[in-house]
């Protein structure tokens, strides 16, 4: 983070940390290191860090009452939105603003969709029977790896770092890769959906701040 983020933060108490895609809450560790002196709330969602899957794809308007649950009850709050979940931070912006502090838009996704896309009925089956399959131990290990090499594609690091144990662990869950392919193949109507969310909701006069690579 910039000065100029630090300086807002220190402001508020309370900060909630919204992962992209697959992304657990671990992966805000080091962010969280820097900032002690505040209340942080990482969110997993259905899936993640042994919450079992839902058995469904996701649906945004589905995520931004999770998070008008968790704001109505933990107070408004600067909410910092990574990739995927820049569609989740901005339809709760434009719907309820009075639940936000601030907003940082941390690498968020940005679509500007045509036209709705086909519904995915298929990979909800396709999870579904990864997650059954993912029961018998031997097939867990290529969760792990197939993590390995999504993490290297969309960053800097090489498929050859090693890895934590706890990484290894979280990508060996059924329910941890259902969810992963079930958020990824929810991707296009969330994005839509926050298009249509965008027609009916201006964008609210809060701080905002986006930072991107």
């Amino acid at each position: 983070f910039g000065g100029e983020v630090e300086r807002g933060l220190s402001m508020v108490d309370g900060v909630v940390l919204l992962g992209g895609c697959g992304v657990p809450s671990y992966d805000w560790d080091q962010l969280a290191e820097l900032l002690p002196d505040l209340v942080l709330i990482r969110l997993d969602r259905p899936g993640l860090m042994g919450s079992p899957w839902p058995g469904e794809l996701p649906r945004l308007a589905a995520e931004v009452d999770t998070l008008v649950a968790l704001l109505e009850s933990a107070g408004p709050a600067v909410v910092v939105a990574h990739s995927m979940a820049g569609f989740h931070a901005e339809a709760l912006a434009r719907q309820r603003p009075d639940l936000l502090v601030g907003l940082v838009l941390a690498d968020s996704s940005v679509e500007f969709p045509q036209r709705r896309p086909w519904p995915r009925r298929r990979w909800r089956w396709l999870a579904e029977l990864v997650r059954k399959a993912m029961v018998v131990p031997p097939f867990r290990a290529p969760g792990s790896l197939v993590q390995r090499l999504l993490f290297a594609a969309q960053s800097h690091h090489r498929f050859t770092e090693p890895v934590s144990p706890l990484v290894r662990e979280t990508f060996r869950d059924p329910d941890t890769i259902a969810s992963v392919l079930a958020e990824q193949a929810a991707y296009p109507e969330q994005a839509w959906d926050l298009a249509q969310v965008r027609k009916g909701f201006a964008w609210p006069q809060i701080p905002t701040i986006v930072l991107t690579a």
